[in-house]
């Protein structure tokens, strides 16, 4: 028998079907290619961002090094381990070198985008000073109002977070924000084990990187708001649901954690009580595939009734005593759902949502209307709504047998905000999505991947690797994301703009000058008691609509009310309808202190009860 030499054999060692480098090398290669140019094209879509060429030309490059280093550290983990999970490449000390290098690049996202100056939002505000009346008060007050009422349906969670800062520390906001900067960064390795399991180490990876580089996920970062708190304990939640539930036997220590993270998200945003529906589900499911419940052992029977009772029997007492007490003062969270509007709120909130919920996996112009940036526009329903939104159905489908917990989360926590919402804009209900974008951007890609399953199985994609087209997908998906990152970045350089500066300045302006029983009406109340320690009240409502009889009655109400004194700001379009021709047109009844430190961005008024 005539041997083979051993050239020969190298040779076709090398090109057997199924492992070999020519075979790994050319598809991977294409693929690099493919990346290669999506990078390009995004590239220049960075360097092209509007609001990036409104910022200081001395500022620029470093919004530039920041956010291009991040992109060339993950994209790089990206090809990396797109190579490790096609092929099965499983070098430890690689995959965990090269997931460190992932997780400094999200990072640097996240410490790029960080402001420590407060967010113009007014809830920023409402959650520092329940912060700082639980410490106080040993309760939830609204400090702001001159009775300083309870306030029944505040969201204890992240004041309860801040609460040692604060006892510490005092008002520190750069430490209070920083700690909700790290919950978000976080992120990545709870998403990270939470699908590592079933996924593996390098697609957990790569959906870690997705996920937690999403740009609405980094602007909240930089906010004293609950949204990236509470995506850190819902998340944990439903890994520690899975963990809980692989256990044979009622493990108490993984019980309380599990608790204590569903607990911890239902005290952050009131939706977390949707997890709770989500474990029962979950165990439901997971029980039923076990077989007839009279056919399984009896023994296993009495550990799976054991198991689920220790965790939903502490929920269902705590759900009930916390209604109680907010009943007790007059108020109670589960009124919303009997509301006599409620399926009016339904149908709106559905409507709202459905204009967005296409939109932001996978735009870039959603996300710069919602940052309220020039020359925006809220997008209409298009092909790519259509196809994000289809696959994201899709994807719930094909996935609620296998990730019950997840899917069942997802699918009450919309059903919970579409009846909850009291606010149907899209603008706000975006901000309430962003909670469940992680699981939307999960299910959008497993419906991809379903959908091209089922063309493999009628021959129409045979001879490609579905896994090719998903990675794409996912690269297309991350490089939106890390375009409209440079807005993140850009605007935590640019900051909040020189009349909200001002506006801070006359908050802090009547703290030093204004007497102790001062009275404020501003724009931003919360802020401004937060800043001045003075009792405050708003300056004018979304409803109110300049007209003659508006100024008697306005003037009538500050009398009525006691307000002393205007902060007058260039900051709400509200204020320069109302509040501007209410002044000029009663000069007699308003005194301007003359305040050189506000540039004339912001006018501090005293009210003149009797001229």
């Amino acid at each position: 028998m005539k041997k083979t030499p051993k050239s020969q054999k190298k040779t076709d060692r090398h090109s057997r079907p199924g492992g070999t480098i020519q075979r790994r090398v050319s598809p991977f290669f294409a693929f690099a290619i493919v990346c290669g140019i999506i990078g390009s094209f995004y590239f220049f879509t960075f360097l092209s961002e509007p609001t990036l060429r409104t910022l200081d030309a001395t500022l620029r490059p470093k919004v530039l090094w920041t956010h291009l280093t991040s992109y060339v550290l993950l994209c790089s983990a990206f090809l990396y381990f797109s190579y490790a999970w096609i092929y099965s490449v499983n070098r430890r000390k690689v995959n965990w070198s090269i997931l460190s290098v992932a997780f400094l690049g999200v990072a640097m996202l996240y410490l790029g985008s960080f402001n420590p100056i407060l967010a113009p939002n007014g809830d920023n505000a409402e959650y520092l000073l329940t912060t700082k009346s639980l410490v106080e008060r040993g309760g939830a007050y609204r400090l702001h109002t001159p009775n300083e009422t309870a306030n029944g349906l505040a969201s204890l969670g992240l004041p309860v977070i801040l609460s040692p800062i604060y006892a510490t520390w005092g008002m520190d906001l750069f430490k209070m924000k920083a700690l909700i900067m790290l919950f978000g960064i976080l992120i990545f390795p709870v998403v990270f084990f939470l699908f590592r399991r079933e996924h593996g180490l390098a697609y957990a990876a790569i959906l870690s990187m997705l996920i937690a580089s999403s740009p609405y996920l980094i602007s909240m970062s930089t906010t004293i708001m609950t949204e990236i708190p509470y995506i850190f304990w819902s998340l944990l939640a439903v890994l520690l649901a899975h963990l809980y539930y692989q256990r044979t036997k009622a493990y108490l220590g993984l019980a309380i954690l599990l608790l204590l993270s569903i607990l911890a998200a239902f005290l952050t945003r009131a939706v977390g009580i949707t997890l709770v529906g989500a474990f029962i589900c979950y165990f439901l499911m997971k029980t039923r595939e076990q077989g007839p419940w009279q056919a399984i052992e009896k023994k296993i029977r009495a550990q799976t009734l054991l198991k689920f009772g220790i965790v939903i029997a502490p929920m269902v007492i705590c759900f009930i005593i916390l209604q109680l007490t907010s009943a007790s003062q007059g108020v109670s969270q589960i009124q919303v759902f009997f509301s006599s509007n409620a399926f009016q709120f339904l149908r709106e909130n559905a409507i709202g949502i459905l204009n967005v919920v296409g939109h932001m996996p996978a735009s870039e112009a959603l996300f710069s209307w919602w940052k309220i940036l020039p020359d925006t526009s809220l997008p209409g329903i298009d092909i790519i709504w259509l196809l994000i939104t289809s696959l994201t159905v899709l994807g719930v489908i094909a996935c609620f047998t296998s990730r019950p917990m997840l899917t069942s989360y997802m699918l009450l926590a919309l059903l919970v905000i579409m009846l909850a919402s009291r606010t149907p804009q899209e603008m706000v209900l975006i901000r309430y999505l962003i909670i469940l974008l992680p699981p939307m951007l999960y299910f959008s890609i497993e419906g991809l991947n379903e959908l091209l399953l089922q063309m493999k199985k009628i021959r129409l994609l045979s001879r490609i690797d579905p896994r090719w087209s998903r990675l794409v997908f996912i690269f297309i998906l991350f490089n939106i994301g890390m375009a409209s990152n440079v807005v993140n970045i850009t605007l935590a350089k640019k900051g909040y703009g020189a009349h909200y500066e001002s506006f801070i300045r006359a908050s802090v302006w009547c703290g030093l000058n204004l007497p102790a029983d001062a009275y404020i009406m501003s724009v931003k109340p919360r802020i401004t008691h937060l800043y001045s320690l003075r009792k405050a009240t708003s300056l004018s409502g979304t409803r109110d609509v300049y007209s003659a009889d508006y100024d008697q009655q306005k003037i009538q109400s500050m009398i009525d009310g006691g307000i002393t004194h205007l902060i007058v700001d260039a900051i709400s379009e509200r204020t320069k309808e109302t509040i501007y021709p209410l002044v000029h047109n009663h000069p007699e009844l308003f005194e301007a202190y003359d305040i050189p430190e506000l540039e004339g961005k912001c006018t501090v008024l005293r009210f003149l009860r009797n001229p």
